[in-house]
């Protein structure tokens, strides 16, 4: 997606390999606490599903390193939804990895921002996985919330209940500007 506030928009796209995630990982097991008898880690940033084979990777090689550092390990991931077919699903049951879906609210909010980099909004690409996201382990929505998206806020929890979802963590847009006309209807919608 093409997210016009996202802090990964217009950055030369980056990959993690395998070598980087085997030395986070040998620098985990060194640094970590020793009195700490777990380790979470988190996929996180431009979009984990684009990389299922390097999720795999990371989870195997993490659960083999908790095992020989005498710890457990936990996963979690955000995504945005998209590309979130059977094999992932899959996958996130297989290491259980907790499943956060970041959305903008309703589809007019959430079509405001997310879009492809052809200008079609992902809304009804997500809708289309929402079964298979929902089927998840420990599935919730990160509402992100913006300034041109707050007068939705109402009305797009009501649809996410209607869903079915009621696990909803709200994120508000703090690299935009918010006036305090939208910080009264962000209170009017609360």
């Amino acid at each position: 997606l093409a997210c016009s506030y996202c802090y990964f928009y217009d950055k030369a796209p980056i990959t993690m390999s395998t070598e980087i995630v085997d030395q986070a990982l040998e620098l985990l097991a060194a640094e970590s606490d020793s009195t700490s008898s777990d380790w979470h880690i988190n996929l996180f940033g431009g979009e984990p599903t684009l990389r299922p084979n390097l999720i795999r990777y990371i989870c195997s090689q993490a659960s083999r390193a908790a095992l020989t550092a005498g710890k457990s390990v936990s996963f979690s991931m955000t995504t945005n939804g998209t590309r979130f077919d059977q094999r992932l699903l899959d996958l996130t049951r297989e290491f259980q990895i907790s499943t956060m879906l970041s959305l903008d609210g309703n589809e007019k909010a959430h079509d405001t921002f997310r879009k492809y980099r052809d200008g079609r909004g992902s809304y009804a690409k997500i809708m289309e996985n929402l079964s298979r996201l929902q089927a998840a382990p420990h599935f919730k929505v990160r509402l992100t919330i913006s300034p041109l998206t707050v007068e939705y806020l109402a009305e797009s929890i009501e649809e996410l209940v209607d869903l079915g979802i009621t696990k909803i963590a709200t994120s508000p847009v703090v690299e935009e500007t918010w006036t305090a006309e939208h910080l009264a209807t962000f209170d009017a919608q609360w």
